[in-house]
């Protein structure tokens, strides 16, 4: 029969008096300033911060392309009613993913958009104009132009993001 302190030294609750306890956690440090637009493209661009840049850009890049392809793609595609003429839910769920997307991107687009045009409203239009010619532009060109910049603008913005998130931003 087990004597009760071997019953804890197989447990969990056993508790070696020799294990340093740990140490208080620290308030963390206040982040570093964020940089300018041109300072996060620099910085995401130095070898040191290779993978960051490549996860980053990864994942900021991912949502607009997803996004475009279930547009023209997905829902291009989707027969929008059923036999029994009820709402397709299938769409209805594509039409609420690609609704995500563009939500993901309105806030960074807006950020760089206030940089590059010094005023709130012209950084408003310029992200519905954006997400708008991508999603709902005729034009492939236009369409896939209007890609391209909301591939760039998200990558390197979430790229820098995991690299300042690491300390190494400035």
């Amino acid at each position: 029969m087990a004597t009760s302190t071997s019953i804890y030294k197989m447990g969990a609750l056993y508790k070696n008096p020799e294990t340093p306890k740990a140490k208080p956690r620290r308030a963390s440090a206040k982040p570093p300033a964020r940089l300018g637009i041109l300072g996060q493209i620099e910085t995401v661009c130095k070898p040191e911060n290779f993978l960051g840049a490549i996860l980053g850009t990864s994942f900021g890049g991912f949502v607009p392309v997803a996004t475009y392809t279930l547009c023209h793609v997905e829902i291009a595609g989707h027969p929008v009613m059923q036999a029994d003429h009820s709402i397709a839910w299938g769409i209805v769920w594509l039409c609420c993913l690609v609704a995500g997307g563009a939500v993901y991107s309105v806030h960074t687009v807006t950020q760089w958009g206030k940089v590059g045009f010094r005023h709130w409203d012209k950084a408003v239009g310029f992200v519905v104009i954006m997400e708008g010619v991508m999603m709902t532009a005729s034009t492939q060109p236009l369409r896939r132009t209007a890609l391209a910049f909301l591939i760039i603008i998200n990558a390197f913005a979430t790229a820098y993001n995991f690299i300042a998130e690491e300390g190494r931003g400035n």
